[in-house]
């Protein structure tokens, strides 16, 4: 029987959350299979601009999603989770992102790709944006009634014959459920999905509005583990050998060690500021110039001198603890902002600037937002993900110190199904995971470096042509 391939998100969780007790599939995973230890998310760590890397090997930069809201010319600003805006950007930029997705490199060599997500309709659609022209098949089980549920559109009708109609309560378990149920029942046992990518929408939004390692937040981190652990019986009922990689867009934090952006601050520049456009993106601030009444150097040297900023992002002409946006991998040719500045740290009474477990509210602690927990800054704890790789293609056993990135996932696993490459990826494959073919000898092991970025502290590792921004620990 075929082998089916399957790429499973489980949105916003820390590879601390991982545990026989929440997590029993995914600790068995982890210990029979590969874990590599070092591994990172995009900058900056958010959830689109990771779900469009994961879609094509390609960074942010290659992609232009930057954020999960943006700033777009002649229109204002855009969620990339909402299908209808992600039109807008296909619209104006002539593509919702800029490189081709791996569903159409499968496409074009014979192999098919499925998604289904229940995070928003827009991530799930970045996840293959062109599904539509690659005889692709997404399943958006968060899509608003203004949204289309499954490309193609004849899918809805056969999924509510055989699972049912989707939950009323999109923002339950119960969709998870329904949503791994329509995966079990009708895509892994398809011979013709090849690889089929499931995001968990959750434990992200439960971390967001109750914290991290509360009661609600245990419950979807179970939620997520029940449903990998559907697809793989599927698989083993239908006789599929399944190879899993199982990961995060990002990692996460307690608000309570984050600064609130003072946007105020903005009036320090002069009247030119009224040129700026300011989106701000969970731990992250994009900053566009509408105009170009204010240098970027200006820009820069505003957002050192904020309390609230943690690492900034520009293409400055001096020297200076900024780092560039190609850097970053966050530098495009019409899309990039001018400057991105990712949220410092801050002492509270709620525990050291850190992922921690600490319940914090805006009644608590004013200077927090009113969310429990984020991510999007440039500490460790936002930009490290788990990466766990399991099943007859991969190593048992192994843990893999060798840094990697969510941007190797998508490239891993198409190697796996077509053998081959494109010249046009960030990601590399992940050779060290894969179980050597009977009668070859192991390939060499790849060079690693690693360093900070000059007069920052963020640490940064290099793997043959590919560089990884490992965080930065602590932010100042």
């Amino acid at each position: 029987m075929k082998p089916v391939r399957l790429i499973f998100v489980v949105d916003g969780l820390h590879k601390r959350s991982i545990n026989s007790t929440d997590t029993p599939c995914l600790h068995r995973l982890r210990t029979a299979g590969t874990e590599c230890t070092t591994a990172v998310t995009v900058v900056p760590a958010l959830t689109r601009p990771a779900a469009a890397a994961l879609a094509t090997a390609c960074l942010p930069g290659a992609t232009g999603i930057i954020g999960n809201h943006v700033y777009v010319p002649g229109h204002g600003v855009a969620s990339t989770g909402s299908v209808t805006d992600l039109n807008v950007l296909a619209t104006i930029y002539g593509a919702v992102v800029d490189v081709p997705t791996i569903g159409a490199f499968l496409a074009e060599r014979g192999h098919r790709m499925a998604v289904i997500g229940t995070g928003s309709a827009g991530c799930t659609h970045l996840l293959y944006p062109d599904a539509s022209t690659s005889g692709g098949t997404v399943v958006r089980a968060s899509a608003a009634a203004d949204e289309p549920l499954t490309t193609p559109p004849a899918l809805q009708a056969r999924i509510v014959d055989a699972i049912g109609p989707r939950p009323a309560a999109t923002a339950s378990f119960d969709l998870l459920t329904w949503a791994s149920d329509v995966a079990a029942t009708l895509l892994v046992p398809d011979p013709a999905t090849d690889l089929l990518v499931f995001w968990s929408g959750e434990p992200d939004t439960a971390q967001h509005h109750h914290g991290i390692d509360q009661p609600h937040t245990r419950q979807a981190i179970r939620a997520a583990d029940q449903a990998l652990q559907r697809l793989l019986d599927a698989a083993s009922r239908h006789g599929r050998p399944i190879d899993v990689i199982v990961t995060s867009d990002h990692g996460v934090r307690t608000t309570g060690a984050t600064a609130r952006p003072d946007l105020d601050a903005y009036r320090d520049l002069g009247p030119a500021a009224a040129s700026l456009a300011f989106v701000p993106n969970d731990g992250a601030l994009l900053v566009y110039r509408t105009a170009d009444q204010v240098p970027v150097d200006d820009l820069a040297r505003w957002a050192l001198d904020q309390a609230w900023a943690g690492t900034v992002y520009a293409d400055v002409d001096r020297t200076s603890p900024v780092i560039p946006l190609a850097t970053a991998g966050c530098k495009h040719p019409s899309r990039s902002p001018d400057l991105l500045v990712t949220m410092g740290s801050i002492a509270t009474d709620h525990g050291p600037a850190t992922w921690n477990t600490a319940t914090v509210s805006a009644e608590q602690d004013p200077t927090t937002y009113a969310l429990k927990a984020t991510h999007g800054t440039s500490h460790r704890d936002d930009l490290e993900i788990p990466l766990i790789l399991h099943g007859p293609s991969f190593r048992s056993a192994t843990r893999s110190e060798i840094p990697a990135g969510l941007v190797d996932v998508a490239a891993t696993m198409a190697y796996l199904v077509t053998a081959e490459t494109a010249p046009h990826w960030d990601g590399r494959v992940l050779h060290e995971t894969l179980r050597p073919a009977p009668g070859r000898a192991d390939p060499p092991a790849p060079t690693v470096t690693a360093d900070t970025v000059a007069h920052t502290d963020m640490g940064v590792a290099h793997v043959g042509d590919s560089t990884y921004l490992l965080g930065a620990v602590p932010i100042t």
